[in-house]
């Protein structure tokens, strides 16, 4: 979050510490155990505004990358005044002589960027269609509860937080996994050449009409990040992983393979 002072640090006062804070997440938590709960939601411009360059793990913020340099500083300086009328950030002032001023967030807003932030591990999907791609992060919580950030192609953020079976089940729904589909008879390995030069021996794959990448990251290992391809259409759902041997494998699934994957994919760190 910009701060007006000349030399801003992100963890001024330490507010992930403040006992608001501490005790709205737990019960943030608590709640969610029963259904999915929904966390508000984020402009491109207002998410660039809150979160600390550097610190804060980078999502992608389709709209706001469009935009020149000098627009983008305009659309981030207009992020905040839409945070402001928001109430969802505060300026206080520090010296009137001086005129300097720190702004301030009320405890949801810091509760969720605690829980982006301090994450032991994290889950990116993107997903292509004929409409264009779009992106959920996922990200690890205790008692097996994960945030999603729903991003759309328009730089609109969504969150909600939920238990790890639902999150699970509303991956799948995303990616158009269809639990009434056949299971598509395709086993097949190839190179990463093989694969980047669009071998024809993939072109039922090809065919999918959602095709979404998966990659997870834990920040204690951050050289160890795991990737996976699921693609879906009217003939069934594909699922591609890399081999011990350094092959990629494809290989047509049906709904339960498919969830008991996206359940090892978001296992507890």
């Amino acid at each position: 979050m910009p701060d007006d002072d000349a030399n801003p640090t992100p963890d001024q006062d330490d507010p992930f510490l403040n006992p608001d804070v501490i005790s709205l997440h737990g019960e943030l938590i608590e709640e969610s155990a029963e259904e999915a709960l929904n966390l508000g939601a984020y402009s491109d411009e207002e998410i660039a505004a809150l979160v600390f360059e550097g610190v804060d793990r980078p999502v992608p913020l389709p709209w706001l990358d469009s935009l020149e340099p000098s627009e983008r500083e305009l659309a981030v300086a207009m992020g905040m005044r839409s945070l402001t009328v928001r109430g969802l950030v505060e300026a206080l002032p520090l010296d009137d002589v001086q005129g300097t001023l720190q702004q301030t967030s009320p405890p949801e807003v810091w509760t969720l960027l605690g829980m982006r932030r301090h994450a032991p591990s994290m889950v990116v999907a993107e997903r292509t269609t004929t409409m264009g791609t779009d992106w959920i992060v996922f990200y690890e919580q205790e008692q097996e509860r994960w945030l999603a950030e729903f991003i759309t192609a328009q730089g609109f953020h969504e969150f909600v937080l939920a238990p790890t079976e639902d999150t699970a089940l509303a991956l799948m729904a995303w990616s158009g996994v269809d639990p009434q589909t056949q299971v598509p008879e395709f086993d097949l390995r190839l190179t990463v050449d093989e694969v980047q030069g669009h071998d024809p021996r993939l072109e039922p794959v090809g065919q999918a009409l959602v095709a979404v990448t998966l990659s997870r990251t834990d920040p204690a290992v951050p050289d160890e990040t795991t990737f996976a391809g699921l693609y879906s259409g009217p003939e069934g759902s594909y699922l591609s992983q890399r081999e011990a041997d350094g092959l990629i494998r494809f290989r047509g699934e049906g709904f339960d393979a498919i969830e008991e994957f996206v359940h090892s994919l978001l296992q507890e760190s």
